[in-house]
C-alpha cells in the first residue's frame, strides 16, 4: 500500500511540474524556454517583463517556492542544476548559472542594487546600478548565500552557507564569509 501511495504521489507531483511549465509558456509565450524533463515544483513564482527572458535547461529542477525574474534581463539556468526551496534569482541585466549546479535553499542572485550616491535623495529615486553574473558549471552554493551583481564564481566551487559573494572567485575552492574567502582548495580534507 505505501509503495502505491508513493507512486501516486510522485505521479501527482509530475503532472503539477506539467501543469506549471504549460501555463508558463501561454503566458509568457517566446519569452520563456523550458528544455525537456524540468521540474517546476510546487509555489515556483516566474515574471518575466521590459522585455526579459528566462532559459531553464533539460533536467532541471526548481524546488518549491523559488523566485525567478527577468526584469529587462536574461537569466539561464543550466542543464541538470538544482535550485532549491525559497531561492530568489532576479535579473535586469544577466545571470548565467551553468550546468550540475548545486544552489541550497534561500540564496539570492541579483544583478542589481539601487544606486545610492545623493544622500539628499531617497534610494527609490536613484535608480539602479546593475552588472552582470556568471556562476560556472558544477557549483554548489550553501544555505543562504547571496551573490551580488558584477560578481563571477568559476566552476567546481563550494561556497558554504550564509557567504556573501562580492568579487570574482576565479580558482576552484571551498570559499565561506561574509565577503567569501577561499578556506580551502578541493582535493584537501580538513
Amino acid at each position: 500500500m505505501r509503495r502505491l501511495i508513493e507512486r501516486f504521489t510522485i505521479v501527482l507531483e509530475w503532472l503539477a511540474s506539467e501543469w506549471a511549465k504549460a501555463i508558463a509558456r501561454l503566458r509568457f509565450g517566446r519569452s520563456i524556454h523550458i528544455g525537456k524533463r524540468v521540474r517546476l515544483r510546487r509555489g515556483v513564482r516566474i515574471e518575466i517583463f521590459d522585455g526579459g527572458t528566462i532559459e531553464i535547461r533539460a533536467d532541471s529542477r526548481i524546488g518549491p517556492h523559488a523566485i525567478l525574474g527577468a526584469r529587462g534581463g536574461k537569466l539561464t539556468i543550466g542543464s541538470s542544476s538544482s535550485i532549491n526551496f525559497g531561492c530568489v534569482i532576479v535579473s535586469t541585466c544577466a545571470i548565467e548559472i551553468g550546468d550540475h549546479t548545486l544552489i541550497a535553499e534561500h540564496v539570492t542572485i541579483r544583478d542589481q542594487d539601487h544606486a545610492h550616491y545623493d544622500p539628499d535623495r531617497p534610494f527609490r529615486q536613484q535608480g539602479r546600478v546593475e552588472s552582470p553574473i556568471k556562476i560556472g558549471s558544477n557549483v554548489w552554493l550553501g544555505a543562504k548565500v547571496t551573490v551580488t551583481r558584477g560578481t563571477s564564481i568559476c566552476s567546481n566551487t563550494i561556497v558554504g552557507a550564509n557567504s556573501v559573494i562580492t568579487r570574482h572567485i576565479d580558482r576552484a575552492g571551498k570559499y565561506a564569509g561574509a565577503p567569501a574567502r577561499l578556506i580551502r582548495k578541493l582535493g584537501t580534507q580538513k
